[in-house]
């Protein structure tokens, strides 16, 4: 059985849409965001969406989500994706046409 069925994502909290209007409703379902007290990964990285000027970080021992806290694991989000989260805009990085494939 697919374990995202029992975990929030983005779009099913109207909260997180809102305060992330720049996301569509496809990328905000394609978000999953860890419940509270879920301990995070040491060494892996995170993208908080509710304190998105943190930027993206990597987890210490003992680091966990709060109720505080919208995270999203990297290695839950697709690379174009994680992009446009953490303000890559390189064309070529979003799977996005370049104006020179458009002509």
């Amino acid at each position: 059985m697919d374990e995202t069925n029992f975990r929030e994502t983005a779009f099913n909290n109207k909260e997180i849409g809102r305060a992330n209007p720049q996301l569509s409703k496809d990328e905000l379902k394609r978000l999953i965001i860890l419940p509270e007290g879920t301990a995070l990964e040491q060494g892996a990285t995170y993208f908080d969406l509710k304190n998105r000027e943190r930027g993206e970080f990597t987890a210490a021992h003992g680091n966990s989500a709060g109720a505080e806290n919208w995270y999203v694991a990297k290695s839950q989000v697709d690379y174009p994706l994680w992009n446009r989260l953490t303000g890559v805009d390189n064309p070529d990085r979003l799977d996005q046409p370049t104006g020179e494939a458009l002509q």
